[in-house]
């Protein structure tokens, strides 16, 4: 019996890899995951990507400046 690859819902995105703020520099990256719940069987469909990544910066109160 086929059948294709399932996987789990995508968990909440990771805190961004940098810790300070600025507009003008190289941005941090933050990263979601999910899981295989099923693997595919008897030429079921390939399962897809299991991380996603973004480009992040950290905002928002007590987020200090990055010293340059």
């Amino acid at each position: 019996m086929t059948k294709d690859c399932d996987v789990t819902e995508w968990t909440e995105w990771s805190a961004c890899s940098k810790e300070c703020y600025d507009p003008n520099g190289p941005k941090g990256e933050r990263t979601r995951t999910r899981k295989v719940s099923q693997f595919p069987i008897d030429g079921g469909a390939d399962c897809p990507e299991l991380e996603e990544k973004e480009p992040c910066s950290p905002q928002g109160d007590g987020v200090p400046p990055c010293i340059v």
